[in-house]
């Protein structure tokens, strides 16, 4: 079953209030208050789904209680409709740019009344819930956007391990030409040989010292090694 939405009627009238509670209470929750600060009050403290808001009242009018109410983050969001009997265009357009929705002027038509209140609260309820899907939205991108942070952050440490790795590797590998094979190669240079496995053995050194020069400048290191000589 849905529940009621509330309406607050503001009038210092009672005919007035008797009139759109009449009209009203048959299909939502009807609350009153006789002038503006009350209003306010009731308000704050419980948002209604609408006002109902009358112009004239005594020590503060519907245009002052409409601009407080549109300064509060708890009421702004509120649709007010006007109720009163000013048919002036211009108290209109100030009505309006304060932020109320609508003007009801009296006498009131209980047709005109249920359709212009109905048809504000389905604005309203329909702005809710676009409202509602826009932070649903922007929960579910801001989870998506700390996931991916998580996983670039997990992905450059698994890259930078990788890079220390490789570092490490290379070293190993340099080590273990300048302690093992290139004095191994001085070794061979050093026994008899044709002066063709000599040659072989000058192209193995050069291409192993070339190898050692573009690691050690990759890895960011100089390595000291043994230069084969007689």
């Amino acid at each position: 079953m849905n529940k009621k939405l509330r309406i607050l009627i503001v009038d210092d009238e009672n005919t007035n209030i008797t009139v759109l509670t009449d009209i009203l209470e048959s299909k939502y929750i009807v609350q009153v208050a006789k002038n503006g600060i009350k209003a306010i009050d009731i308000a704050k403290e419980s948002p209604p789904d609408l006002i109902l808001l009358d112009i004239i009242m005594p020590e503060m009018d519907g245009y002052e209680v409409c601009k407080i109410l549109k300064s509060n983050s708890c009421t702004i969001n509120i649709p007010i409709i006007f109720i009163t009997s000013i048919t002036d265009y211009e108290d209109e357009v100030k009505g309006l740019r304060l932020g109320a929705v609508d003007y009801i002027t009296k006498p009131f038509f209980p047709d005109v009344v249920q359709t212009r209140v109905k048809t504000h609260l389905d604005l309203k309820l329909y702005s809710d819930e676009m409202e509602k899907l826009v932070e649903e939205r922007t929960r579910q991108l801001e989870t998506r956007s700390k996931d991916l942070e998580e996983s670039n952050i997990a992905l450059r440490v698994l890259l930078d391990n990788v890079e220390e790795a490789r570092k490490e590797i290379e070293k190993e590998m340099i080590n273990n030409i300048n302690e093992s094979i290139l004095p191994l190669l001085t070794k061979i240079r050093l026994e008899k040989r044709p002066s063709s496995q000599k040659t072989y053995i000058d192209l193995i050194e050069s291409n192993l010292n070339e190898f050692i020069d573009h690691f050690s400048v990759d890895i960011g290191t100089s390595q000291p090694r043994p230069r084969i000589s007689l």
